[in-house]
């Protein structure tokens, strides 16, 4: 016997919602980066800064994957494989590294450029980590 299924049946499915929290706290110095997987190629995030010279820095947008190999460098100086998602839509362009390998997928930084609200903040994050 062959059973029928609804259409809607499998159009109620949703996919689970992928997301992840890196942060880093230095002294004075808190960074954040929330991500929430979107597609296989678009990202949508959320940045925090603060600091000494940095009260607080608020961003988020839309990151889509850049295609082609890139990598980072850990502490190690051991270099490992990362994606790289970059926001061009507003004012800041946004550049978002998430560790792609292995053992190194707790990991990202984000870069920030051309963005007036981000001084005197610094253009660059520490290394992030996440507890996953």
């Amino acid at each position: 016997m062959i059973a029928i299924f609804p259409a809607m049946a499998f159009a109620q499915v949703k996919k689970p919602v992928v997301e992840k929290i890196f942060k880093t706290d230095q002294g004075t110095l808190h960074e954040y980066l929330k991500i929430k997987k979107i597609s296989k190629t678009k990202i949508a995030y959320e940045i925090f800064m603060s600091g000494d010279s940095c009260k607080a820095l608020k961003h988020k947008g839309i990151a889509v994957l850049k295609y082609g190999g890139e990598t980072d460098i850990d502490g190690d100086y051991i270099a490992f494989a990362v994606a790289e998602y970059i926001d061009r839509s507003k004012a800041c362009w946004v550049t978002l590294r998430l560790g792609a390998e292995k053992g190194y997928m707790n990991r990202a930084r984000f870069i920030i450029a051309d963005c007036e609200k981000l001084k005197p903040c610094k253009t660059e994050s520490e290394a992030l980590y996440s507890g996953k």
